[in-house]
């Protein structure tokens, strides 16, 4: 609500029956106005996207000396802003969706007799500026600054007094600058939160996050600009582990052969991404946390698109053992995995007794408390009981994962 807050207690008849009952936003095409006079180009103002109110300008056509002017009017409002003026911050979220070169875009607060001051989008700016917004295109680009801290341009008496408009100039070529959030009436910034650097030694630092920049890592919502905040394109660090299926199966049989041992284990394990709307996935790889040394490991096989195989016996099997390297690693079974394909796995691995019954235990045991799926860092009450459990903990060591783990955030 913060970002589409301005102008505040304005309110315009929508639906034309005499009423003025919707609030006025300035995040909203229906208020701005056009001036396309001094340019054969044009410049479009509408709504933007659907999952998040916004406003979209998009200058077409124009060149060097043409400029085209959206005009938001404060006075038919009633809006106009009369006292303080340079105390009040001029408050931008922006998506700069195209920047040609020499184009220049001057986003105005403008007073009663033509004098403004601006923030500016430009590929020649100085980026160290106060005035600077961007220099690129960017998206989800946050700029706040005080009226005070930026000069007085335009046409009027050099004073800048009573702010009657909020205008976006666009010069001397083609632009597309869209903005989710506007606001010129408040005092102080917005503030999004706190970033703990050095978090839990004697350096740490704690600083107020005022204008965050690409992707940010969000541990709690709370605040007053992101209490009500709905999170859109959200992008998550994510595992699916064998832990949290139900579809793999584990079996034991007595070691005769090996006569260190005394367990020989075999499990099969399946796993694939979920589905749902609005959600997808991108650089997933399919990892193993390797505990025991690899002639331990008698088999390590893929099989891949088996969703309509219920025999593992009848899947075609590939053998990966290759990728072990030692115990503490981490294997890579597969590089790239596709989303709505489904993998199995099949390990082979001799025990003694003593780590089979550690690791069967109801408890967990010695291999218990691992993770199971979801957000990575989830925890969970271990991985299961049983056989199958002593296979899946031993190979992640533990604290163990077995499954796709994400590289990066989603997309």
């Amino acid at each position: 609500d913060a970002y589409s807050a301005f102008p505040r207690d304005a309110q315009y008849d929508e639906s034309g029956d005499g009423d003025s009952e919707t609030a006025v936003t300035a995040v909203d095409a229906t208020h701005w106005s056009t001036d396309t006079s001094n340019t054969s180009g044009s410049l479009t103002v509408d709504d933007g996207g659907d999952e998040v109110e916004s406003v979209r300008f998009e200058a077409d056509s124009l060149a060097s000396g043409d400029n085209a002017t959206a005009t938001f009017d404060l006075t038919e409002h009633d809006a106009a802003i009369t006292g303080d003026e340079d105390k009040r911050y001029l408050q931008l979220v922006v998506n700069v969706d195209a920047l040609t070169s020499g184009a220049v875009v001057e986003i105005r607060a403008v007073d009663d007799d033509g004098d403004y001051k601006a923030g500016v989008i430009d590929p020649t700016a100085d980026s160290a500026s106060t005035s600077t917004i961007a220099t690129a295109t960017g998206s989800g680009i946050v700029y706040q600054v005080q009226l005070a801290d930026l000069s007085v341009e335009g046409s009027g008496a050099g004073t800048f007094n009573n702010i009657e408009s909020l205008e976006v100039d666009v010069a001397e070529a083609d632009a597309t600058v869209e903005l989710f959030g506007i606001d010129l009436e408040r005092k102080s910034e917005w503030v999004f939160g706190e970033h703990v650097d050095a978090e839990n030694t004697e350096d740490e630092e704690t600083t107020t996050v005022s204008e965050p920049s690409g992707y940010t890592t969000l541990t709690d919502l709370s605040g007053s600009l992101l209490a009500d905040a709905e999170i859109n394109d959200l992008q998550v660090p994510i595992k699916y582990t064998a832990g949290a299926s139900e579809a793999g199966s584990a079996t034991s049989t007595a070691a005769e052969n090996y006569p260190s041992f005394d367990e020989r284990l075999e499990q099969v394990e399946r796993l694939s991404t979920e589905s749902a709307i609005d959600l997808s996935h991108s650089n997933l790889t399919l990892e193993l946390d390797q505990a025991l040394p690899s002639e331990r490991y008698h088999a390590v096989e893929l099989a891949t698109e088996t969703e309509n195989t219920d025999d593992p016996e009848d899947m075609s099997w590939s053998d990966v053992a290759g990728s072990l390297s030692g115990p503490e690693t981490t294997a890579t079974l597969e590089d790239l995995v596709e989303s709505g394909t489904e993998y199995a796995v099949r390990i082979r691995t001799v025990l003694t007794s003593d780590e089979f019954s550690s690791s069967t235990e109801s408890s967990g045991g010695l291999f218990g408390g691992g993770g199971g799926g979801g957000a990575q860092g989830s925890g969970g009450g271990g991985f299961f009981s049983g056989a199958r459990g002593a296979v899946l903990a031993i190979a992640g060591a533990g604290t163990a994962y077995f499954g796709f783990v994400r590289k990066r955030l989603l997309g």
